[in-house]
C-alpha cells in the first residue's frame, strides 16, 4: 500500500507487476501508486523507481505477463541487472 506514492512502513505485501510484451513494465497495485518503464530493460527500470521511491529492496514483485503469473523476485534483484 501506498500513500501520496509513498511506501507505507511495515507494509511487506508483494507488488503486482505487470508485463506487456518485451519492452513495458506497469505496477498495477490497484491504489495510487502509478509506476511503469519501458525499453529493453523495462523491468529492471521499474525496480529502479521502486527503490529510489524508498521501497524496502527485499519486498517482493510478483511478475505477470498475459494474465498468468511468471515468477517472483525482490525489487533489488531486479534492479541489480540493471548493471
Amino acid at each position: 500500500m501506498t500513500t501520496n506514492g509513498r511506501p507505507i512502513e511495515g507494509d511487506d505485501s508483494p507488488l503486482r507487476v505487470i508485463l506487456f510484451g518485451s519492452q513495458f513494465a506497469a505496477v498495477d497495485d490497484g491504489e495510487t501508486l502509478s509506476l511503469s518503464a519501458s525499453g529493453p530493460r523495462a523491468l529492471q527500470s521499474l525496480a529502479s523507481q521502486l527503490l529510489q521511491a524508498g521501497f524496502d529492496p527485499d519486498r517482493a514483485l510478483s511478475i505477470y505477463r498475459g494474465g498468468q503469473h511468471i515468477g517472483r523476485q525482490s525489487i533489488s534483484a531486479a534492479a541489480q541487472e540493471i548493471a
